[in-house]
């Protein structure tokens, strides 16, 4: 079996490789078949960036659910509808500054839209898409995104309440 060789914060670039002199410690791990390259440190702290922002968006929006709990005009889940209704406006914004100025950087973009409303919303990211595909003017693909997405929740959702029914009889 081949081994990788992690070092400290710095991570090679392939397996079997030796460590650089330079290094204290080298901790050895087995490589995936095929001997996949080891992400490098700017991937590691990109998924810092969204586990971090990620974090606070569950956290936030489990805080609105909490918030809105008692609320009950319409029987809607108000929690669920403030997160996704807010986070699509906040990706809204970080597209709007990202593509028309340089203010943010791409691991503000990552703590903030991928991070933080990917864990806040389920919808932002499925707005985010369709909205690239309607700014592209590729109005086909954004239909067919839209109607595949929420027919296809639907469908797989009344799937899982038939599996459950079949499986509890």
């Amino acid at each position: 079996m081949a081994f990788c060789a992690r070092v400290q914060w710095a991570l090679p670039d392939k397996c079997d490789s030796v460590p650089s002199p330079a290094v204290d410690h080298t901790i050895p791990f087995p490589c995936p078949p095929g001997g996949v390259k080891v992400q490098s440190m700017q991937t590691l702290l990109a998924l810092l960036f969204v586990g971090f922002g990620s974090m606070l968006g569950g956290l936030s929006r489990y805080g609105m659910t909490l918030i809105t709990q008692n609320v009950s005009a319409f029987s809607i889940p108000y929690g669920t509808l403030i997160s996704n209704l807010a986070g699509c406006l906040i990706v809204g914004l970080i597209a709007g500054i990202s593509g028309k100025t340089e203010l943010m950087s791409t691991e503000m973009r990552l703590l903030l839209a991928t991070g933080f409303c990917g864990g806040f919303t389920t919808l932002s990211s499925f707005i985010y898409e369709l909205g690239q595909f309607i700014q592209d003017k590729e109005y086909f693909f954004a239909s067919s995104y839209f109607v595949a997405t929420l027919l296809g929740a639907g469908v797989a959702f009344a799937l899982g309440l038939l599996i459950i029914e079949f499986a509890t009889g």
